[in-house]
């Protein structure tokens, strides 16, 4: 969909910044792949602006994402 390769560094021993690095990375890919799978979807329902609707409609709703 997103034409975006990401790549995940996996840890090359068991230090601890291995570690860190290969969750580091794996949770970067989960988050891209998180946002592309929410644009595409929410943008045929909501438009292109999408993340600022669904933020309205949250604060409209239940009080959720109410600023200080």
């Amino acid at each position: 969909m997103s034409g975006v390769d990401v790549s995940i560094a996996l840890p090359e021993d068991e230090t601890p910044g291995e570690l860190i690095k290969g969750y580091f990375t794996l949770m970067r890919a989960f988050g891209w792949d998180l946002y592309v799978t929410s644009h595409f979807a929410l943008r045929e329902s909501l438009g292109p602006q999408w993340f600022a609707a669904r933020i309205s409609m949250l604060k409209d709703s239940d009080g959720i994402c109410q600023g200080g």
